[in-house]
């Protein structure tokens, strides 16, 4: 299995907000002209606009009627805006627990086909939840316990049983 160099994956995020300021611009309008024309309070266009505020099917037909486009339109950005952020807060969530992979045969794992090689170290641990078919570390440390320490215990038996070592 090969990573997917071809998937593009910008580095910023565009609410939906910018889109309606665009066409706001376009429209020569200020945030209160389209209030008033869309039924809402000024404070409610701001919080639109930045992100606060999601577009629900109520919203998108009447960005749909007063700024154009189709209410698919409306709900596919804020939709894709939503996944965005979540998947920006999931990257800060994986980036804590790079350090699990070292506790894995990651290389093993590849070479078999198991998994797949990424270059970005979140993604792989990303990639190894799915394998496991987790959605944390945590819950894979739940799910899969660490062996007991042998070393540890063959110590311990040595100490109660030293006769044990001849």
């Amino acid at each position: 299995m090969t990573e997917n160099l071809d998937r593009f994956e910008p580095k910023w995020m565009s609410p939906p907000g910018d889109t309606i300021l665009d066409v706001l611009e376009e429209k020569n309008w200020t945030q209160s002209e389209f209030a008033h024309r869309a039924g809402y309070t000024t404070k409610h266009v701001s919080q639109l606009i930045k992100g606060k505020a999601s577009i629900t099917e109520d919203t998108a037909l009447r960005l749909e009627r007063v700024l154009g486009g189709s209410v698919r339109f409306w709900l596919a950005l804020e939709a894709e805006h939503r996944e965005e952020v979540a998947r920006a807060e999931e990257n800060k969530r994986l980036e804590s627990q790079i350090g699990w992979l070292k506790e894995l045969p990651l290389s093993q794992m590849i070479k078999f086909g198991w998994i797949e090689k990424c270059t970005r170290k979140t993604d792989q641990v990303s990639e190894c939840l799915k394998y496991f078919g987790v959605a944390s570390v945590s819950v894979w440390r739940s799910k899969y316990p660490r062996p007991p320490d042998l070393a540890s215990k063959f110590i311990g038996l040595i100490r109660l049983f030293p006769s044990m070592l001849f």
